[in-house]
């Protein structure tokens, strides 16, 4: 072996050994940005279970007034029409609630599928509340984790700062609900 192919493999292995640490570094990134994800569940989970609690609440004090049975004025009917506004507001945040859980369910899988087999895929994603074009801000496409290119790292790098805008907007979405939760207690207290 000439002195010039000696060179020219240690340069290969070099960059091998490079393009193996910054994916190596990358997945971990990834592992990181999915228990935040899992995180997120769980404070939505929770905020759930809350909106059912205060849903129990709702209607025990529509029980109270209706066991009243005052006649009804102009008083009385903007209350049971705010009542019945919130309630619809309820439902509809308890839908996108559900979305939610369910496309972080979907992200979850296809992230632990990427791990097992090496292939991130997400054309088969069945997200109901965010768009795969949201979430990256590109056309979904196949890569496969062995690549070691130039290409495949910055895609791990672009996937990170797409997961870390998913959990700001999951973040913001959270806030904005429990903004909703607690106007919505307001208004029935």
């Amino acid at each position: 072996m000439t002195f010039q192919n000696e060179v020219h493999l240690k340069n290969l292995e070099d960059s091998l050994s490079s393009a193996i640490k910054t994916k190596n570094e990358l997945i971990f990134e990834i592992q990181e940005k999915d228990q935040r994800i899992i995180e997120l569940q769980h404070d939505l989970n929770k905020l759930n279970h809350d909106l059912t609690e205060k849903d129990y609440h709702c209607r025990e004090l529509e029980e109270r007034l209706n066991s009243k049975k005052k006649p009804v004025g102009k008083n009385e009917f903007k209350l049971h029409k705010e009542y019945l506004k919130n309630e619809l507001e309820k439902g509809d945040m308890n839908v996108k609630l559900a979305n939610l859980n369910h496309d972080i369910s979907c992200l979850l899988s296809a992230f632990h599928q990427a791990k097992k087999t090496g292939n991130f895929d997400l054309k088969n994603l069945n997200l109901k509340e965010i768009s795969v074009e949201k979430i990256f801000e590109d056309e979904p496409k196949r890569v496969h984790f062995a690549d070691t290119g130039a290409n495949s790292t910055e895609y791990f790098k672009a996937e990170l700062r797409h997961k870390e805008d998913l959990i700001d907007s999951l973040q913001q979405e959270l806030k904005n609900l429990k903004n909703q939760y607690e106007g919505l207690i307001n208004g029935v207290s």
